[in-house]
């Protein structure tokens, strides 16, 4: 207020809250600020203690996951690093199974291993990152993955030739080896096999839908505190118990999602090599997706297959009408008397 229109005696001297004020408003200041430190202290150390319990917790359930469930296979150092490689059967060709985008990893493949193993020697392994495997160095595409389990076939002595069988993503996996190494593969058998073109030739509103992939630093740090066991389901088996580290090497897989598919997509034909294609009969339709949508999306899928059956001169495609995408689980038989015909027509020549 101007000098000239102040009333007489305003704010001339302290009233009696402002004497108060003036008193006691500093002192509660202060003892506020050192209270708030306290409060910030303490928070800060119990996220710590958190933190540290929740890292033994972890490191207990790894130990506690290796003790309840030890690799069905063997370990392999490749590299400095352990693969898991989980082999059954004698005889040749070698049977290669490839898992898709699958925190299970060889586990994937249990309901059809031992019996394929009557018929020649069958292996499964586990990728970087995935169950009983250590993790890898990312870019996680499938030129890496094919080096990867070059040099884990080598270092295990499993010698060529070989059938690649390859569910989902590891249809186009299993292309990119046989293109590395063409001498070492003489058949096929894809189950409900991805197909390189398939983010660009399915419905849009399909593709749209794809959960991104997630940022690297968050999933880490919540597994690296325990909080990402904590909150999973109970282990129940081996996949479970393992699922908190494997989620690493299938999220690290779904980031070069699209970098494997180029490079799938720069691979065959593959003449004369024997080859059945899978394709699932049935897929369930999510609530949320209407069925035009979904018949669209069965339309695309099929043709999809259709084209992965013209890689090879001799080839043969079968939809299993009762079956899902994972073939091996609905219908094992299905997958067994593909890798049956494969293997036969190795044989023959």
């Amino acid at each position: 207020m101007p000098e000239a229109e102040r009333p007489p005696g305003a704010f001339s001297r302290p009233g009696a809250f402002q004497r108060i004020g003036q008193r006691i408003g500093p002192g509660i200041g202060r003892r506020l600020a050192r209270a708030c430190r306290r409060v910030a202290l303490v928070a800060v150390g119990l996220t710590v203690v958190a933190a540290a319990a929740g890292a033994v917790y972890e490191e207990w359930s790894r130990r506690r996951a290796w003790r309840l469930y030890p690799p069905p296979g063997e370990l392999v150092r490749v590299d400095g690093r352990s693969f898991h490689l989980h082999c059954l059967g004698q005889g040749s060709p070698t049977v290669i199974l490839e898992a898709g985008l699958d925190r299970r990893g060889s586990l994937a493949w249990s309901t059809v291993q031992p019996e394929m193993a009557a018929l020649t020697r069958v292996c499964a392994y586990d990728r970087a990152g995935i169950q009983w495997s250590e993790a890898g160095q990312e870019p996680r595409d499938a030129e890496r993955i094919a080096s990867d389990l070059h040099a884990l076939l080598e270092a295990a002595e499993v010698a060529p030739p070989y059938v690649l069988v390859g569910h989902s993503l590891g249809g186009p996996l299993s292309r990119v080896y046989a293109h590395r190494f063409p001498d070492e593969v003489m058949g096929f058998v894809w189950v409900d096999s991805s197909h390189p073109e398939q983010l660009q030739r399915l419905p849009r509103e399909v593709i749209a839908a794809r959960p991104e992939p997630r940022s690297r630093i968050a999933p880490r740090i919540s597994r690296a505190i325990g909080w990402t066991r904590l909150r999973g389901p109970r282990a129940r088996d081996a996949g479970s118990a393992f699922a908190p580290t494997s989620v690493r090497g299938v999220v690290g897989e779904q980031r070069a999602l699209e970098d494997v598919f180029a490079q799938a997509g720069g691979t065959g034909p593959f003449g004369g090599r024997p080859l059945v294609v899978l394709t699932a009969g049935t897929r369930p339709r999510p609530p949320e997706r209407s069925e035009e949508l979904h018949a669209r999306l069965q339309e695309g899928w099929l043709a999809l297959q259709v084209d992965l059956a013209t890689l090879s001169i001799n080839s043969d495609h079968r939809v299993i009408a009762q079956a899902s995408h994972y073939i091996q689980v609905d219908d094992p038989e299905a997958v067994v008397t593909a890798v049956e015909d494969v293997v036969a027509a190795v044989r023959e020549g």
